[in-house]
């Protein structure tokens, strides 16, 4: 089959820090923070040799994370957590270390949902417009026309057109550890 008899002593945990490391130069940090932390909830497979994971591995961590008493994931969480598990094992047989993708099989528990965020009430407009506050220009501006946090951070007065009523928006901070 072509494989690398060498590697099949490889770990999950071996594999998976190399996912990391290929994606670190193609997207940016937040999506890394993410990519690392769906990796943690398969910790359990680390010192695993990649190629003796089976789905069934895979599928009964997914269910205990969406069943688990204190708080059970989202059906979103579980499948990032299962797309980065797909990502590590496709980057294990790009390399020739096995011929199969456990997770490819694998399908998604419900998980508990997202709760959906609400539109702000009359009341909370009115107070956002009303009091005072320094951040009142930028939540008004966030209100208004509808930019978020990273989107506003990155305004500059060469995105706002006074005469036209426009903004541009072309860019975006980007948030890590709550910081731009």
């Amino acid at each position: 089959k072509g494989l690398d008899l060498g590697t099949q002593k490889d770990t999950f945990g071996m594999w998976a820090n190399k996912y990391i490391q290929s994606k670190q130069s193609s997207v940016g940090e937040r999506t890394v923070m993410g990519i690392k932390g769906s990796l943690k909830h398969l910790s359990a497979l680390n010192d695993k040799e990649i190629t003796k994971i089976k789905p069934q591995h895979i599928e009964d961590i997914l269910i205990n994370l969406a069943t688990r008493a204190e708080k059970p994931l989202s059906r979103k969480t579980l499948t990032d957590i299962k797309n980065n598990a797909f990502g590590v094992f496709r980057l294990a047989i790009k390399n020739r270390v096995m011929d199969f993708n456990p997770a490819s099989v694998i399908d998604v528990p419900k998980g508990t949902g997202s709760k959906k965020r609400e539109a702000l009430t009359d009341e909370q407009i009115n107070w956002i417009n009303e009091t005072e506050h320094n951040a009142r220009t930028a939540a008004m501006i966030m209100l208004y026309a509808g930019l978020r946090r990273g989107e506003l951070i990155a305004l500059t007065w060469s995105d706002i057109d006074l005469k036209n009523g426009t903004i541009r928006v072309n860019k975006a901070a980007e948030y890590i550890n709550n910081k731009p």
